[in-house]
């Protein structure tokens, strides 16, 4: 390689330095000695349409196997050529991407070209795809012109995204762990692989029936069965999952020929949903049904379908668009950012509203961006929910609050396992003094054995902290007795293999003992605060132990 000095004269004109000897001069491939310039076919290195040949591309790309660019030290090796004016830069040479070869140009330095600038130093990349594309036959300056505006635009970028990031991390500890602008992308790439990997699904299921058919051969489909046999509990995952045992739903078979057109239809349904950016609650599916002659006998078998649907594609029906009634609220300081079409960018803080916000699909699916919470409170009762606001209990103990209206629906599991995970919040849950709000807590905590099939809506680490059947006694708290079904309940979770340790065992137990029931509104006869200034605070000092 030779440089090649000169001082600008005009447009692409050039002028060699007198300390230069003319041997050297004449190494310089190009140089046009009786134009007192470089030639067009060889490449200006003076002029505004500078170009580089075919020849000095395939020569680099051929004698060069491996290429490394150091953006530390601005400095590229390899085998390729490299021409210099100043302090600019250009490289070309070939990588190698997938199963083709690829022209890359390298510009590094200061450029300017009709009023546009770059005075960074950054490394800026043009990739010209394909096997046989020349990039040396491209005009050099309209590909310093696209890098030059692209590298502003990218410098922006990253200014905007640093400053983000700072006043992120300032505000909120929590975000700084995994959060924010890097999480946020994560995310929604995330949610754009889920929604491909449904449509995929559903394409290949589809495939499958039409191949069948044509090869004249009974569709039929193969379902994990969910039978009590086949459900397993998993210590290392501490959630129930689905064994290896499979069913097999046939065309061919006159019993299984309405619950297979049944699925099939489903499975139409909600390809149209995904691919159209809608959603349907589990009332709306029964009804759209009879639009296609589709009967079901009730909501029940409707409801059964869409599992049989989720058991074949092992994912839940919130991915393929299908929720249930909302009910459940959350508030708390949380700033979100919608993703639903029509919403994208949109944001809201969670405290924003003093009755709290629906856990829906657009909140369940939306970016966490920032908050300043250290705990998440789960609370049976919508009564009790409302007292935690009033009392400022999200304030007091940095919390965010989630009324889980009884047994947490899949959305609000969903969204506690993305608290818990995301922003690293422990998630604490407060129910009722009785068997049913036990069994409340450890469904958000370890799943169900209706829905062993599923992942992702466990929080395996939340913490059951009251009300306990000793709270009771210890808080002398009113009481009701407990019903047979009640004790029935009782010994059945005493076979669970969940509630054979530690609390869950022993408050059992008691509750069998002393054959009284509690509520959390109990507390109110000491007094509306009672439970927020006394009975919360004693909990979660003691949740520290658990």
């Amino acid at each position: 390689m030779v440089r090649v000095k000169g001082k600008k004269k005009g447009k692409g004109k050039g002028e060699v330095k007198s300390g230069y000897k003319a041997k050297d001069r004449d190494k310089a491939k190009g140089y046009d000695k009786s134009r007192g310039r470089y030639s067009r076919e060889k490449g200006r290195v003076r002029g505004r349409s500078r170009s580089i040949s075919k020849e000095r591309n395939s020569s680099s790309s051929s004698s060069s196997s491996s290429k490394m660019v150091s953006s530390n030290s601005n400095r590229i090796t390899g085998s390729g050529k490299m021409m210099r004016r100043g302090k600019k830069k250009e490289q070309i040479y070939r990588e190698r991407v997938g199963s083709k070869d690829t022209d890359v140009i390298k510009v590094m330095g200061s450029y300017s070209y009709k009023g546009v600038s770059n005075n960074s130093s950054r490394i800026s990349m043009k990739r010209v795809e394909g096997e046989g594309v020349d990039a040396g036959k491209m005009d050099v300056k309209d590909k310093v012109k696209g890098d030059v505006k692209k590298g502003s635009v990218a410098a922006e970028e990253r200014k905007a995204s640093t400053i983000s990031s700072n006043s992120s991390n300032s505000n909120s500890s929590r975000l700084s762990t995994g959060t924010g602008t890097g999480m946020k992308r994560k995310d929604i790439e995330s949610q754009r692989e889920k929604r491909n990997k449904v449509k995929t699904m559903l394409v290949e299921l589809g495939k499958k029936i039409y191949s069948d058919l044509d090869n004249g051969i009974f569709p039929e489909v193969y379902i994990p069965s969910r039978s009590v046999a086949n459900i397993v509990y998993d210590k290392r995952l501490r959630q129930y999952v689905l064994g290896d045992a499979k069913i097999v739903r046939s065309a061919k078979n006159i019993r299984h020929l309405r619950s297979f057109t049944q699925l099939i239809w489903l499975a139409f349904f909600v390809d149209k949903l995904v691919n159209e950016g809608k959603t349907s609650t589990l009332r709306d599916v029964y009804y759209s049904a009879q639009a296609f002659n589709i009967d079901f006998e009730d909501q029940a078998e409707s409801d059964h379908i869409i599992t049989d649907l989720e058991a074949v594609l092992s994912l839940a029906r919130e991915d393929f668009n299908i929720y249930p009634e909302e009910r459940s609220s959350i508030f708390g300081d949380l700033t979100i950012e919608y993703t639903v079409p029509g919403y994208e960018g949109k944001r809201l803080n969670l405290s924003d509203h003093p009755d709290g916000y629906l856990i829906g699909p657009s909140l369940s699916s939306a970016e966490f961006i920032d908050t300043s919470a250290e705990m998440v409170l789960a609370v049976e009762k919508g009564g009790i929910f409302t007292r935690f606001v009033e009392e400022n209990v999200h304030k007091r103990f940095k919390a965010i609050i989630v009324d889980t209206a009884g047994q947490a629906p899949r959305s609000t599991r969903y969204l506690l396992m993305r608290l818990n995970r995301e922003l690293n919040l422990p998630v604490y849950i407060l129910t009722d003094g009785d068997v049913y709000g036990e069994h409340i807590a450890m469904v958000i905590k370890s799943g169900s054995a209706n829905a062993a099939h599923l992942r992702e809506l466990t929080v395996p680490d939340a913490k059951w902290i009251g009300v306990w059947a000793s709270d009771i006694q210890k808080y002398r708290l009113p009481t009701d007795p407990m019903t047979e079904q009640d004790v029935k309940r009782c010994h059945e979770l005493k076979q669970d293999p969940r509630y054979q340790s530690d609390i869950w065992r022993s408050e059992l137990e008691l509750f069998l003992k002393m054959r009284r029931k509690s509520e959390l509104e109990a507390f109110a006869k000491y007094g509306l605060t009672k439970i927020t200034d006394d009975y919360l605070p004693e909990k979660l000092e003691m949740a520290k132990s658990l």
